[in-house]
């Protein structure tokens, strides 16, 4: 995750961010121990009419080349037993 000087997220990636070059050779473990990373989960709310709207718009590069945004499907919001399986991810 890259912020701006506001603290404000302003880019996303799958990978970490930055590269640590020297750290590359290193078990995935060590590698997360060269830097103090930060981590994101997002969990996003649209109103129908918005969301009709946003799959309109053509798939940007960035967002084909990460393929940032999974959704889960939950066809009963008031419905909790929905949401468990998602919890003990």
């Amino acid at each position: 995750m890259i912020l701006n000087q506001a603290s404000e997220a302003i880019y996303f990636s799958r990978r970490t961010i930055p590269c640590v070059r020297d750290a590359l050779s290193l078990p995935a473990t060590d590698q997360l121990k060269a830097f103090p990373f930060l981590k994101h989960l997002g969990i996003y709310g649209y109103r129908r009419e918005t969301l009709l709207k946003l799959v309109q718009w053509p798939v940007s590069a960035l967002e084909e080349a990460e393929k940032l945004e999974a959704s889960v499907t939950i066809p009963d919001p008031n419905d909790p037993r929905r949401t468990r399986g998602m919890q003990e991810r």
